[in-house]
């Protein structure tokens, strides 16, 4: 693969030069020190992918010739790609990252060789070396390009771009192609960038934590097991302590008045949560999504019905008589279990091996760290993190 392609997915992510700020209070920075956000989420990527000021990307124009015979093969090209998405959508996780086509489970970026064998027919080396598969709304194409007929398909298409002497041909199977300028496919493009602010973490006593609480309405007394945000958008998962097994997932969305609501609710019960959110807010920075997916792991339990591992930790010696009548909380899923005391603000985390066996875990990091030795991968969300 020639170096312009090595480098294709860096300059989709600096097409554009600023990103406006937003009506929302703006969220207190991440904080460096944390480390259960590198255990129960994909915060790492996030340094990785969005910048506070982008850097200016001027795009340039190929040589290549828009003639009627390529237009045709472009037609063709785009038959093929058009098929590509329909069977390899689900398999790869695919998704739309700056408007550009990625295969979500293997985050590479899709390209116009990749499609289908007949591609080398319709295409030279050069055509293909400037032609970038993009994953965006006919919608959208259609509002910067003033093209009506387009408006009200929202979902997700797959289009070609070719990089012409007069601009960047972009159409889709189905919809004719239009030559845009560099200013207008910037546009474009911008439309799908997930840079709105600095991803912060609020905390209790935060203004935007109690926004977002509210914002979602469920009543105390709960357990905030994640919450991310930045100027557009936060995603909070968060448990109920009088009813344990009801854990959330919401993704928030903050308008132009800087008021907070939710625009989708009962992630918790989707397998593909990633390509859900994508598909229905393409410029939402999917970092901000746990590394777990809560369906993956089956049913949530409650201490009733695990009473028979309950008494089992019960009648350790190491537990004090004021623990055992005390009110607790219990939540469990798989093997894993999470018991914290109220009488004594003491929290342990279990793990059905050979045989239950139990630790004492003095904060977060630490329940988080122990389920780490049997899951790399663990149920974060049925820890105790209301400290």
């Amino acid at each position: 693969m020639n170096t312009r392609m090595n480098n294709k997915k860096a300059v989709a992510c600096t097409l554009i030069a600023v990103m406006t700020a937003s009506a929302c209070s703006k969220p207190t920075t991440v904080e460096p020190d944390k480390p259960i956000t590198d255990l129960t989420t994909q915060q790492e990527s996030v340094s990785e992918n969005t910048t506070s000021s982008v850097k200016e990307y001027s795009v340039g124009l190929s040589d290549i010739e828009l003639t009627d015979e390529l237009k045709a093969n472009i037609d063709i090209v785009n038959k093929d790609l058009f098929a590509y998405y329909q069977k390899n959508k689900e398999s790869d996780g695919i998704l739309t990252e700056y408007g550009a086509m990625i295969k979500g489970s293997k985050d590479e970026e899709v390209y116009v060789n990749n499609i289908g064998s007949d591609v080398g027919n319709s295409f030279d080396t050069k055509t293909a070396d400037n032609t970038e598969i993009l994953l965006i709304r006919p919608s959208d194409f259609g509002a910067v390009n003033k093209i009506k007929t387009l408006e009200g398909k929202t979902a997700l298409a797959p289009f070609t771009a070719v990089n012409t002497k007069e601009g960047y041909y972009v159409s889709s199977d189905g919809i004719e192609g239009i030559v845009m300028d560099t200013e207008s496919y910037r546009t474009l493009r911008f439309l799908y960038m997930f840079d709105h602010g600095t991803p912060a973490t609020p905390e209790k006593g935060d203004g935007n934590y109690e926004k977002l609480m509210n914002a979602i309405g469920m009543h105390s007394p709960y357990d905030v097991k994640h919450m991310v945000m930045d100027n557009k958008y936060a995603l909070v998962i968060v448990g109920s302590l009088t009813e344990v097994t009801n854990i959330g997932e919401y993704l928030l969305v903050c308008d132009e008045k800087g008021s907070w609501s939710v625009g989708m609710d009962k992630l918790e019960t989707i397998t593909n949560v990633k390509q859900a959110v994508n598909e229905k807010y393409p410029d939402f920075q999917l970092s901000f999504l746990p590394k777990y997916v809560i369906a993956d792991y089956g049913k949530i339990y409650a201490e009733s019905d695990m009473q028979e591992n309950i008494n089992t930790l019960l009648e350790n010696d190491k537990i004090t008589e004021e623990e055992r009548r005390g009110e607790r909380y219990v939540c469990g899923v798989g093997d894993f279990v999470v018991v914290h005391f109220f009488a004594s603000d003491r929290t342990m985390v279990g793990h059905m091996a050979q045989e239950l066996s139990f630790n004492t875990c003095k904060d977060i990091n630490a329940q988080v760290g122990t389920m780490l030795q049997y899951d790399k991968q663990p149920p974060a969300f049925i820890c105790y993190f209301n400290e």
